[in-house]
């Protein structure tokens, strides 16, 4: 995403918009699920961590889009590897209760 955000930006918001079942939000869910579906183990079912992999990643693509209001209301800083991490983990986390 950070790599090339301009092409980050019009790829999530088309994804947001105008929706494809293989569009690249779909491509990152299918990518994501199996890495999921080991840090859950069998503590959730299939239907259980698709949900919680579309709250994730809705949530990556929203603060992506709205990085520079976190930074300035947070001091969450979404560019930052270190603190991106963190802020996924901590998303993780909040499903595991």
């Amino acid at each position: 995403m950070l790599e090339n955000p301009e092409l980050a930006r019009i790829s999530t918001l088309t994804d947001l918009t105008d929706g494809l079942e293989n569009d690249n939000s779909a491509q990152i869910m299918n990518a994501s699920y199996p890495i999921l579906k080991e840090a859950f183990g069998e503590t959730k079912t299939e239907k259980e961590l698709k949900v919680i992999l579309q709250a994730i990643i809705s949530t990556v693509q929203v603060t992506f889009l709205r990085q520079e209001i976190y930074k300035k209301v947070n001091g969450f800083d979404f560019s930052e590897q270190e603190q991106r991490n963190e802020f996924i983990d901590t998303l993780v986390d909040l499903f595991r209760k």
